[in-house]
Protein backbone atom coordinates (compact mmCIF):
# COMPACT_ATOMS: atom_id res chain seq x y z
CA UNK A 1 0.00 0.00 0.00
CA UNK A 2 0.91 3.33 -0.87
CA UNK A 3 1.53 5.59 2.15
CA UNK A 4 0.32 9.43 1.44
CA UNK A 5 4.32 10.90 1.98
CA UNK A 6 5.06 8.30 -1.81
CA UNK A 7 1.81 10.20 -2.97
CA UNK A 8 2.64 13.53 -2.04
CA UNK A 9 6.61 12.92 -2.26
CA UNK A 10 6.55 16.43 -0.13
CA UNK A 11 7.01 17.40 3.32
CA UNK A 12 4.76 19.67 5.35
CA UNK A 13 6.20 23.38 6.69
CA UNK A 14 4.15 24.12 9.85
CA UNK A 15 4.35 27.54 9.50
CA UNK A 16 3.00 30.16 12.38
CA UNK A 17 3.82 34.19 12.13
CA UNK A 18 3.14 36.80 14.99
CA UNK A 19 2.84 39.92 13.38
CA UNK A 20 2.30 43.37 13.79
CA UNK A 21 -1.00 44.10 12.29
CA UNK A 22 -2.70 42.10 9.62
CA UNK A 23 -1.58 44.24 6.58
CA UNK A 24 2.18 43.26 5.39
CA UNK A 25 2.33 46.46 3.26
CA UNK A 26 1.89 48.15 6.86
CA UNK A 27 2.85 45.71 9.58
CA UNK A 28 6.05 43.67 10.15
CA UNK A 29 6.30 40.06 11.23
CA UNK A 30 8.11 39.71 14.77
CA UNK A 31 8.37 36.04 15.15
CA UNK A 32 8.31 33.39 12.87
CA UNK A 33 8.13 29.39 14.18
CA UNK A 34 8.31 26.57 11.75
CA UNK A 35 8.18 22.35 12.13
CA UNK A 36 8.80 20.13 9.09
CA UNK A 37 6.89 16.87 9.65
CA UNK A 38 5.21 14.11 7.54
CA UNK A 39 2.11 14.62 5.75
CA UNK A 40 0.27 12.13 6.95
CA UNK A 41 -1.07 11.99 10.93
CA UNK A 42 0.12 12.14 13.08
CA UNK A 43 2.23 14.76 11.92
CA UNK A 44 5.34 13.66 13.51
CA UNK A 45 8.90 15.37 12.69
CA UNK A 46 10.71 12.56 10.73
CA UNK A 47 14.20 11.29 12.04
CA UNK A 48 17.21 13.19 10.58
CA UNK A 49 20.36 14.96 11.25
CA UNK A 50 18.92 17.92 9.62
CA UNK A 51 17.00 20.32 11.64
CA UNK A 52 13.26 19.92 12.42
CA UNK A 53 12.20 22.81 13.95
CA UNK A 54 12.57 26.95 13.49
CA UNK A 55 12.08 29.66 15.96
CA UNK A 56 13.46 33.25 15.47
CA UNK A 57 12.30 36.32 16.90
CA UNK A 58 12.29 39.35 14.20
CA UNK A 59 13.33 42.96 15.16
CA UNK A 60 10.36 45.20 13.17
CA UNK A 61 11.06 47.97 10.53
CA UNK A 62 11.39 51.20 12.26
CA UNK A 63 11.75 49.84 15.76
CA UNK A 64 10.85 51.26 18.41
CA UNK A 65 9.13 54.98 17.16
CA UNK A 66 7.85 53.84 13.42
CA UNK A 67 6.78 50.51 13.94
CA UNK A 68 3.63 50.43 12.60
CA UNK A 69 1.50 48.59 15.40
CA UNK A 70 -2.49 47.22 15.21
CA UNK A 71 -4.22 47.39 18.67
CA UNK A 72 -5.02 43.69 19.21
CA UNK A 73 -1.47 42.90 18.16
CA UNK A 74 0.45 45.16 19.85
CA UNK A 75 -1.91 43.86 23.23
CA UNK A 76 -1.22 40.73 22.34
CA UNK A 77 2.86 40.63 22.09
CA UNK A 78 2.74 42.78 25.22
CA UNK A 79 0.64 39.74 27.32
CA UNK A 80 2.88 36.76 25.52
CA UNK A 81 5.80 38.62 26.66
CA UNK A 82 7.17 38.91 23.05
CA UNK A 83 7.16 42.69 22.82
CA UNK A 84 9.79 42.43 25.67
CA UNK A 85 12.02 40.35 23.05
CA UNK A 86 12.16 42.56 20.32
CA UNK A 87 14.64 44.93 20.53
CA UNK A 88 17.89 44.06 19.36
CA UNK A 89 16.72 40.94 17.87
CA UNK A 90 17.69 39.55 14.27
CA UNK A 91 16.02 41.77 11.34
CA UNK A 92 14.11 40.57 8.63
CA UNK A 93 16.88 39.91 6.10
CA UNK A 94 18.78 37.79 8.00
CA UNK A 95 15.97 35.55 9.26
CA UNK A 96 14.02 35.50 6.03
CA UNK A 97 17.37 33.58 4.58
CA UNK A 98 17.85 31.37 7.74
CA UNK A 99 14.52 30.29 6.78
CA UNK A 100 15.19 29.43 3.99
CA UNK A 101 18.24 27.80 4.91
CA UNK A 102 15.83 25.32 7.42
CA UNK A 103 13.40 24.45 4.72
CA UNK A 104 16.21 24.02 1.91
CA UNK A 105 16.57 19.99 3.09
CA UNK A 106 13.33 19.13 2.85
CA UNK A 107 12.33 20.27 -0.83
CA UNK A 108 11.01 17.17 -2.43
CA UNK A 109 12.73 16.82 -6.24
CA UNK A 110 10.25 19.37 -7.21
CA UNK A 111 11.76 22.11 -4.94
CA UNK A 112 8.66 22.33 -2.84
CA UNK A 113 7.33 22.05 0.25
CA UNK A 114 4.25 21.91 1.01
CA UNK A 115 2.61 24.97 3.78
CA UNK A 116 0.46 23.67 6.91
CA UNK A 117 -0.89 25.23 9.84
CA UNK A 118 -3.92 27.50 11.19
CA UNK A 119 -4.68 30.69 8.86
CA UNK A 120 -2.03 29.71 6.39
CA UNK A 121 -4.20 30.29 3.31
CA UNK A 122 -5.26 33.56 4.35
CA UNK A 123 -2.78 35.43 6.96
CA UNK A 124 0.05 34.04 6.81
CA UNK A 125 0.49 33.46 3.18
CA UNK A 126 0.01 37.08 2.12
CA UNK A 127 3.31 37.92 4.92
CA UNK A 128 5.17 34.96 3.43
CA UNK A 129 4.99 36.70 -0.63
CA UNK A 130 5.84 39.99 0.86
CA UNK A 131 8.30 39.08 3.05
CA UNK A 132 9.87 36.40 2.51
CA UNK A 133 10.28 35.83 -1.13
CA UNK A 134 12.19 33.13 -1.44
CA UNK A 135 10.34 30.77 0.80
CA UNK A 136 7.05 31.72 -0.73
CA UNK A 137 8.46 30.22 -3.99
CA UNK A 138 9.01 27.33 -2.81
CA UNK A 139 5.70 26.21 -1.64
CA UNK A 140 3.76 23.53 -3.36
CA UNK A 141 0.64 25.18 -4.06
CA UNK A 142 -1.73 23.54 -4.30
CA UNK A 143 -0.81 21.81 -1.32
CA UNK A 144 -1.65 23.96 1.72
CA UNK A 145 -3.45 22.52 4.62
CA UNK A 146 -5.36 25.20 6.69
CA UNK A 147 -6.58 23.65 10.09
CA UNK A 148 -8.21 27.10 10.59
CA UNK A 149 -10.43 26.33 7.55
CA UNK A 150 -11.02 22.37 8.64
CA UNK A 151 -11.93 24.01 12.33
CA UNK A 152 -14.68 26.50 11.25
CA UNK A 153 -16.48 23.53 9.03
CA UNK A 154 -16.16 20.97 11.92
CA UNK A 155 -17.91 23.63 14.11
CA UNK A 156 -20.35 24.75 11.53
CA UNK A 157 -21.01 20.58 10.91
CA UNK A 158 -20.56 19.69 14.50
CA UNK A 159 -21.77 22.34 16.96
CA UNK A 160 -18.89 23.79 19.31
CA UNK A 161 -18.32 20.58 21.18
CA UNK A 162 -16.15 19.89 18.81
CA UNK A 163 -13.60 22.52 18.82
CA UNK A 164 -10.39 21.45 19.97
CA UNK A 165 -9.62 23.05 23.56
CA UNK A 166 -6.40 24.80 24.40
CA UNK A 167 -4.91 28.58 24.98
CA UNK A 168 -3.41 29.67 22.28
CA UNK A 169 -0.06 31.51 23.48
CA UNK A 170 0.62 33.66 20.16
CA UNK A 171 4.16 32.69 20.16
CA UNK A 172 5.00 31.23 16.81
CA UNK A 173 6.76 27.31 18.02
CA UNK A 174 3.84 27.13 20.79
CA UNK A 175 1.28 27.76 18.36
CA UNK A 176 2.41 25.86 15.40
CA UNK A 177 2.87 22.53 18.00
CA UNK A 178 -1.09 23.60 19.12
CA UNK A 179 -2.13 23.33 15.18
CA UNK A 180 -0.47 20.21 15.09
CA UNK A 181 -2.65 18.99 17.87
CA UNK A 182 -5.62 20.42 16.89
CA UNK A 183 -5.57 18.52 13.45
CA UNK A 184 -4.74 15.46 14.94
CA UNK A 185 -7.73 16.00 17.64
CA UNK A 186 -10.31 16.54 14.45
CA UNK A 187 -8.78 13.45 13.01
CA UNK A 188 -9.59 11.21 15.63
CA UNK A 189 -12.92 13.18 16.17
CA UNK A 190 -14.50 12.33 12.67
CA UNK A 191 -13.30 9.13 13.05
CA UNK A 192 -14.94 8.57 16.00
CA UNK A 193 -12.26 8.50 18.28
CA UNK A 194 -12.86 10.32 20.91
CA UNK A 195 -15.43 10.68 23.67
Amino acid sequence: MTSPSDQLSIYFLWLDLETTGPDPGFNSPIEVGAMITHPYPPYESPESNHPTEFVSVIEPDGWPSRTMWEDNSLRMAVQSGLYNRLEGSTGLTQVAMNLVGFVQPWLNHDGKIALAGSGVTHFDLKFLKHCFPLLYDYLGYPHYYDVGQLRRWIILEHGEDARYQAPKMHRALADVELHIAEANHYRKYLKGELP
